[in-house]
This record gives structure tokens, sequence and C-alpha cells, in this order.
């Protein structure tokens, strides 16, 4: 597989997906979020630690509630969302990405997916980190 600037997910149709971008590199990262249909959202920013990326572009996301992240809701046809990340540096972005499902005790799900990015050659990939969870209720009977 070869490894690109970019990661691609498919999010299940009517649910409410949270977003959010973390640094952990000295030079800025550019994360972009391109939905199926509607404008892109961006975060941008830089420093060690995780440290919160700012929402540049809110694009097709939902505004945080104080405190909260950026979420967004999957039309009824679901879609696949394609993340994009490049940074100041003269080298382009490596990315990886992944997805993981568990059943709740009530029989719905949670999910988190997550997108890292490696800008130089240290290899440690967790110079941005967005992640996506979700929380979706048991289908009625």
């Amino acid at each position: 597989m070869a490894i690109t600037n970019n990661v691609s997910f498919a999010f299940p149709p009517n649910t409410k997906i949270f977003v959010n971008a973390l640094s952990n590199s000295g030079a800025v990262q550019h994360v972009a979020i391109l939905p199926p249909t509607g404008s892109a959202a961006t975060f941008e920013g830089k420093g060690e630690g995780n440290v919160q990326m700012n929402l540049a572009t809110k694009g097709f996301l939902n505004a945080p509630a104080p405190g909260g992240q950026p979420f967004f809701m999957t039309p009824a046809t679901g879609g696949d969302y394609k993340i994009t990340v490049t940074t100041t540096l003269p080298n382009k972005s490596k990315v990886i990405g992944g997805k993981t499902l568990a059943q709740n005790p009530s029989g719905g799900e949670f999910c988190t997916a997550w997108v890292n990015s490696e800008d130089s050659a240290d290899g440690d990939y967790d110079d941005s980190l967005v992640l996506f969870t979700y929380f979706s209720p048991a289908s009625p009977i």
C-alpha cells in the first residue's frame, strides 16, 4: 500500500460525528476535510504535546459548543470524507489512518477513526492527529 498525504473514510448515514485535530510538530500542520458534498473544513496549528489546532475554515462543520468539538451530520446516504494533511516543511506529509468500532451495552456502536501524519524523517507519525468519534444508539426493534 502506497503512503500518500490523504485518507478517506466512509461514515454511516444520519450520524453526528465529532472532529478533533491536534499537533505534535514545530511546523505548521494544515488539515483539510472534504465532505461528499459542500465545502471543505480546514484546521491549522503547530506545537508539541497534542496542541489543539484552530478551525481555520468552518466549511461543512458545525461550530462547537463552548469547550466542545466541531461536528457534522452525515447525509441520509452516508458518504466518503477525504482528509488531506500538508505542512510548511518542504517535505510532503505522509498520512495513515484507521477506524475501530465497538458495540456499546445498549446494542448501538461507538466509533473512533483517526488520521496520523509524518512531516519529516523521525517516523513517529504524530505530527498531526485527526480524530473522528461518533456514538449511535441501538436500532429500534
